[in-house]
């Protein structure tokens, strides 16, 4: 007539040990979760020193580039023989930075020259290659840039 509240519920047999591996399976999986996200965070410091030294080596490869140019193209008269000459004086030039936001950046600087094909102009490509940091964070930037003087009409 009244039921039996405090009768104890069996688990039918073939769903017995069903929890353990259940729960074995959770905290295994927790774990690697926890180990992968604590090796990531580890690298990120890493990831953004070379990305702040990536950066620094383009705007000293942009520095070289502009020093290049500056030599090149800035002179009280500008002819292609003037031109030819500074590009040749240009080649292979280093410049060690030693201002706030470069220190221990150099820039390489090289100058190669072509005549048109009537040597009615002279074309020069300026390649300047910035690097900045030591190994085994350390990165690299190449900047090319190019200019013409034309020749005497």
């Amino acid at each position: 007539m009244f039921p039996n509240h405090f009768a104890v519920y069996r688990v039918p047999r073939k769903n017995r040990g069903f929890m353990l591996p259940l729960a074995l399976f959770l905290v295994i999986a927790i774990a690697a979760l926890a180990v992968g996200l604590s090796r990531s965070a580890s690298s990120v410091p890493f990831v953004a020193l070379q990305e702040v030294f990536s950066q620094r080596a383009f705007y000293a490869a942009e520095s070289g580039a502009n020093y290049g140019l500056s030599h090149l193209l800035l002179r009280s008269d500008i002819n292609r023989t003037d031109g030819n000459t500074a590009c040749t004086e240009l080649s292979s030039v280093a410049i060690t930075f030693s201002s706030d936001g470069l220190e221990n950046c150099r820039a390489v600087i090289s100058c190669a020259v072509q005549s048109g094909s009537l040597n009615d102009a002279s074309y020069y490509t300026i390649d300047s290659q910035g690097s900045c940091g030591t190994a085994p964070v350390d990165a690299s930037r190449t900047i090319s840039v190019s200019a013409y003087i034309p020749g005497e009409p």
